[in-house]
């Protein structure tokens, strides 16, 4: 399916609903045309929790000179789902695109997201929020080519990990040769909530210019004694301070969608 903008004000919303045994493989390419402005809202789901089969997708954006995508994938599909999800964005000259994900369902969940920086003042801005439970394994690998000068990019990963969960995290930042004047940074904050889980976080910086900025960091860990300390002494219990503390984390990412059904089904 294609999606082209010239200037639409509202939401173009694309829903999936997968039900018990479903295949779905689908591609959807976004054209955003200079000085325009869009945001597409992309959704998949399952009726039921327990719902398995397969969904693929792959997106293809171009972003033109001056134009600007606002891009929401929410993954909300049963527990026994494979998914894998393929992005890839090219941004012209003082073009910027946003992207918003959150990672709620599925069993096995394989990311992929390439964006390329390719004109003056390009910008990526990315705000990432999982939640991984029970046997749940999520693989994410996002690439960002800085090429214009003085592009820039962010991209912000927040997420938890309980019971058995496994999550891979991949971010590259890749300040290429005449790129100067380029900016990049990343940042992941995890929260491990079960001894069992298994968390890898491989940030990578990649530099052959200079006159560039690249940096990245990241926050793994469990709750604090002190805040422990602190919630329990207002009332709540372990398990209530580790949602309230997971919920905070989510919904930072979720308020950025900015459209109230997709925030009622997250």
């Amino acid at each position: 399916s294609d999606v082209c903008s010239s200037d639409l004000s509202e939401p173009v919303n694309i829903r999936y609903l997968m039900e018990n045994g479903d295949s779905n493989a689908d591609r959807v390419e976004i054209l955003a045309e200079e000085g325009s402005s869009i945001t597409v809202i992309m959704d998949y789901s399952s009726s039921k929790r327990e719902a398995a089969g397969f969904f693929g997708v792959q997106t293809k954006v171009r972003v033109g000179a001056n134009a600007s995508v606002h891009l929401v994938k929410v993954n909300l599909l049963g527990s026994g789902y494979m998914c894998l999800d393929d992005i890839g964005v090219t941004v012209e000259s003082e073009g910027s695109f946003n992207i918003t994900q959150m990672c709620l369902g599925g069993k096995r969940n394989i990311i992929g997201v390439a964006v390329d920086l390719i004109g003056y003042k390009a910008g990526f801005n990315g705000d990432m929020g999982y939640l991984c439970m029970d046997s749940q394994d999520l693989d994410m690998n996002y690439h960002i080519s800085h090429r214009g000068r003085k592009s820039v990019s962010e991209l912000n990963v927040k997420g938890a990990l309980r019971d058995n969960a496994r999550k891979n995290f991949r971010g590259t930042i890749d300040l290429i040769h005449g790129a100067k004047g380029a900016v990049g940074d990343e940042l992941e904050d995890v929260l491990l909530l079960s001894e069992g889980v298994i968390n890898k976080t491989l940030p990578v910086i990649l530099c052959d210019e200079d006159d560039v900025e690249g940096t990245h960091g990241a926050s793994i860990g469990r709750l604090s004694s002190d805040m422990l300390f602190y919630m329990q002494t207002r009332g709540f219990s372990k398990h209530e301070a580790e949602l309230i503390m997971t919920k905070a984390r989510l919904n930072s990412v979720r308020n950025l969608i900015g459209d109230e059904q997709t925030h009622g089904r997250i």
